[in-house]
């Protein structure tokens, strides 16, 4: 199929039969307020007197229109035949469509016109679609196809009632495993889906339950790789207090542990100072005062000065057997790896290995 093309608009070009023509009707909307599709926008059409006459030109009415006093009272207007606008606007081919609602629409749509008619035909790269923040063609398709399929969410019941369905990878929907209006991306390349079985069945599981599920089944997916893994331990575990350029690297990290992840165990071994061995407190203080990380090889962790605090946290990056069950606790303030052996299917059940 030959590829649609973007066209250069002219003044006499006419945008639903793309020819040009001497008689052209040059019809501007917006910008108006909150309410209106126009609300800080605005763009226009150019038609020919053949095709204007043909849209029922009342659309094209200027006259605008206040739901009740308080749309008044703050100028909240749209025009009265807004919906009919827009949807004449659908009506066009897609090189016009492009004019309208993208080449000279003012606002935040802006693309350069051949990529906005390769989005809207379902051919743009995923690369390119990325580079303008939207949702690639191939990262909606992988969605909607595979998060109803997928094993891994659950139902996520809240205490006021409200439900929705979770992946403990990241992607969302609507309660009983149904796609969103939101677009969950991270569908798309994950190496961890695999299609729900009829003995594996989809679980309602509480919203203050939902984490230890998340960490259940993340284990669950790792151990699959049969590969050994690094994962960080904290001593004292506040978020807040870490380094603001580790929580920068878990921020933009692609890891599936996020702030124990690869990526930031990285960083840290990469920007630690290291040291023999730390003969006291004292001398703990004045490192980290100096060095952001601190790496005490004697005692085999990861020094850091918790902000607004006088103390010191620890850090210890540890090895887990992925292709066991397992869990972080908290032991004290000290976290540390359990492995597990679910023998029931609500959460909680488990015993020790």
């Amino acid at each position: 199929m030959e590829k649609i093309k973007a066209i250069k608009s002219t003044e006499k070009l006419c945008w639903k039969c793309l020819q040009e023509k001497d008689d052209i009707h040059k019809i501007e909307f917006g910008p108006l307020g909150y309410g209106s599709a126009f609300d800080c926008c605005s763009t226009k059409i150019q038609l020919c007197d053949e095709c204007y006459k043909a849209s029922c030109p009342e659309i094209w009415s200027d006259e605008l229109v206040y739901d009740n006093e308080e749309c008044k009272e703050y100028d909240w207007s749209h025009y009265k035949y807004e919906d009919e606008m827009f949807e004449y606007f659908e009506s066009l081919p897609i090189e016009g469509k492009q004019l309208v609602m993208n080449e000279y629409w003012m606002g935040d749509h802006f693309m350069e016109p051949q990529d906005w008619i390769d989005y809207e035909l379902g051919i743009l790269p995923h690369e390119k679609a990325k580079e303008y923040g939207l949702y690639s063609i191939q990262e909606i398709a992988a969605y909607e196809e595979r998060f109803p399929k997928c094993k891994w969410p659950a139902n996520r019941i809240y205490s006021d009632g409200s439900k929705g369905c979770r992946c403990p990878f990241g992607a969302s929907g609507n309660y009983n495993q149904e796609v969103g209006s939101n677009i969950s991306e991270e569908c798309y390349r994950c190496q961890y889906y695999e299609e729900r079985i009829a003995d594996n069945k989809l679980l309602d599981i509480m919203d203050k339950d939902f984490y230890e599920y998340e960490v259940l089944s993340k284990a669950d997916a790792m151990k699959r790789t049969r590969k050994n893994m690094e994962v960080l331990l904290f001593y004292d575990f506040d978020l807040e207090s870490l380094p603001h350029e580790l929580l920068e690297v878990a921020e933009h990290s692609n890891d599936l542990l996020k702030i124990r992840g690869k990526d930031v165990i990285n960083r840290i071994r990469e920007i630690a100072y290291q040291v023999e061995d730390i003969p006291s407190n004292r001398k703990r203080m004045e490192l980290c005062k100096h060095h952001m990380i601190v790496y005490d090889k004697k005692n085999d962790v990861y020094l850091y000065s918790a902000k607004k605090e006088k103390n010191i946290r620890e850090i210890k990056i540890v090895m887990v057997d992925a292709s066991k069950d397992w869990t972080i606790i908290n032991v004290e303030k000290k976290e540390r790896i359990l492995y597990i052996e679910p023998i029931h299917p609500s959460i909680g059940f488990c015993k020790l290995i």
